[in-house]
């Protein structure tokens, strides 16, 4: 499919709120209003360190846009400086008001990005947040970056909530407008082993959003997906539970019941050599779309992964002049996806020479 005719990523419809939301950590205000995301997950591992879990709520108002995100579980360690939140406990929201506006490249990249430390942390007992302003330069003077936040603690769970004028984007709010958000929850271990649960998209993209009128928004599905081992593509969807999923990339696809956890992992194979893969769409039964997601480019992912491979040598590790020693050889699936076409051949695994 040419990259004129990808089908466009889903748009979820984020609820205007009746009643004021006041910015202060608690869910109270909220009831029932709000869209929805489901799970955030991980795209590495269906079952996050520390039970890690985290959803997230969204509306707005004529004043800005607010985003509740709840987490629950997980280690709580907090990064030491408010700039590098991000790499520790914590939560990033990514928003650009232009991002599906069909405005100019420069302009749909204009993201403001808060992050946040809810104070779990005993070392840094209170709610922290940086912005990193990656707005229009004329944005940046008519307009200095800020946001409102708090976060709360009930037990293990936290909750963080924040408010982002639309003066932040020179935006006048109104009923249709698309904008794109992404938001990640993360934990850190005392070994700072970072996890990182996500909202249907790779990094850098924004969930497709549009914003209408007052009421609730069921909640919808979410997935995510990841490069395995450099063999397939492992997808992760998260809906009701026995319900039946399906992953399409190209003519590719891949179907599953999800479990009593209304979660399901499926397989779809890697893209050939020379293509950088397409979307992949995550339907339910009735084919509606609830998540889109774009990977990094497989080429250059192939390329860096053997960049990075160690040199495994069997046998004695010594030897002299042109002998060099077989590799240990790879899964016979990975060979295969790693090695173009042209230099496979029929002995399994990369052999030295």
């Amino acid at each position: 499919m040419a990259a004129a005719e990808r089908p466009a990523p889903p748009v979820f419809d984020v609820p205007r709120v009746q009643s004021a939301i006041v910015v202060d950590g608690r869910a109270g205000d909220w009831g029932h209003f709000g869209l929805e995301t489901g799970d955030l997950l991980d795209p590495e591992n269906d079952s996050p360190a520390g039970s890690f879990a985290a959803s997230a709520r969204l509306a707005w108002d004529d004043a800005g846009l607010y985003i509740l995100v709840k987490t629950s579980g997980g280690f709580g360690i907090e990064a030491d400086n408010p700039g590098a939140i991000y790499q520790a406990s914590g939560i990033e929201i990514f928003v650009s008001p232009n991002h599906f506006n069909g405005a100019p490249a420069a302009e749909a990249r204009s993201v403001l990005q808060p992050i946040i430390a809810s104070g779990r942390d005993p070392r840094h007992p209170k709610a922290r947040c940086y912005l990193y302003d990656n707005r229009l330069p004329d944005l940046k003077v008519s307009s200095p970056p800020e946001c409102e936040f708090a976060a709360t603690h009930q037990g293990d769970r936290t909750f963080y909530e924040v408010g982002i004028p639309w003066s932040q984007f020179a935006t006048a709010p109104r009923e249709g407008l698309a904008f794109g958000v992404q938001i990640h929850a993360n934990d850190a271990d005392a070994s700072k082993r970072l996890t990182q649960l996500r909202w249907n998209t790779a990094p850098g993209m924004g969930q497709a959003l549009r914003l209408a009128g007052p009421g609730s928004a069921r909640p919808v599905g979410t997935a995510t997906a990841s490069y395995e081992n450099m063999s397939r593509i492992r997808v992760i969807a998260q809906t009701a539970p026995a319900q039946n999923v399906r992953a399409v990339s190209g003519a590719n696809s891949a179907e599953a019941i999800t479990n009593t956890k209304g979660r399901a992992v499926l397989h779809l194979p890697m893209p050939a050599w020379g293509e950088p893969g397409g979307p992949i769409h995550v339907m339910d039964a009735e084919g509606n779309t609830f998540a889109w997601i774009e990977l990094p480019n497989a080429t250059k992912v192939r390329h860096a992964f053997l960049e990075s491979m160690p040199l495994a040598f069997s046998g004695d590790n010594v030897f002299a002049g042109n002998d060099l020693p077989a590799l240990d050889p790879l899964p016979e699936e990975a060979t295969a996806s790693l090695v173009k076409p042209s230099l496979t051949s029929p002995a399994k695994g990369l052999k030295g020479r």
